[in-house]
């Protein structure tokens, strides 16, 4: 393998990376997948050091050429879906060692194979939903949380200030949440604004990234899991501000 055809490998194996990370994927995984990828083209010096905002990694190839390269993760979400479609292309490279040059048409065929469309908002509806009467709202309060769910799914996924600082949008996201709930309980539509939005908070709780924070800790990545537990309390802090404005907004809850 010439220094081209590394540096190529090295650039693809990465974005396998990147993209399993920016799907949720704990750091242990994304760092044995890209060395394992590397290893099956016969390169046997891999160094990697991967954290949620960045992945760096050096090979050298038996030739004696060295590469470095790194990626910046820009925003982390739970995609599992995605992330089980490329462990499963990561596995399908490992086992046969396809041409490296079709490995970036097969990355971007397995990222866009999974679009779940419209089917997200079936889940966003039925959390709520869900959520709302198992902690002891009525079935109208279960509706309207659906419904209010749904109206979140297309806020996320239309909202221009989805590209903006994460805090800041899940706190203003959390805000019109809380007003709508309001808003159709004033109108006589509901009965317990407070089921309604512990319905809708369920949308929002990252679980998810705070357990994988602490599995990185047990997998001894100290900086990628403290990073995602304190991202997770700062998410839930701005999850609890949002909701909580829109009460004294509305006079429900005064400071």
């Amino acid at each position: 393998m010439n220094q081209r055809e590394s540096e190529y490998l090295l650039s693809v194996a990465l974005e396998i990376g990147k993209s399993m990370l920016s799907a949720g994927a704990e750091i242990w995984r994304v760092e044995d997948s890209i060395r394992r990828i590397c290893k099956t083209y016969s390169i046997d010096n891999v160094e990697i050091y991967a954290l949620t905002t960045l992945i760096i990694a050096t090979i050298k190839t038996k030739e004696g050429y060295h590469s470095t390269q790194s990626v910046r993760i820009e925003k982390v979400s739970n995609n599992l879906g995605k992330l089980e479609s490329l462990n499963e292309l990561s596995r399908y490279i490992c086992k046969n060692a396809p041409n490296i040059k079709d490995i970036e048409y097969m990355t971007k065929k397995a990222v866009s194979s999974v679009n779940s469309g419209y089917y997200s908002c079936v889940g966003y509806i039925l959390s709520s939903l869900s959520f709302a009467i198992f902690f002891g709202g009525s079935f109208l309060d279960g509706i309207l949380a659906g419904v209010i769910g749904g109206i979140v799914f297309f806020m996320e996924k239309y909202c221009n200030l989805n590209g903006s600082n994460n805090l800041i949008y899940t706190m203003i996201l959390s805000f019109i949440t809380g007003c709508f709930g309001i808003i159709l309980v004033k109108f006589g539509l509901g009965q317990n604004v407070d089921k309604i939005m512990i319905g809708n908070i369920m949308l929002f709780i990252p679980t998810l990234a705070l357990v994988n924070g602490v599995k990185d800790i047990f997998y001894r990545d100290i900086i990628a899991g403290l990073y995602r537990i304190i991202e997770s309390v700062l998410i839930a802090l701005s999850v609890a501000l949002g909701f909580g404005l829109s009460l004294v907004v509305f006079g429900i809850f005064h400071i």
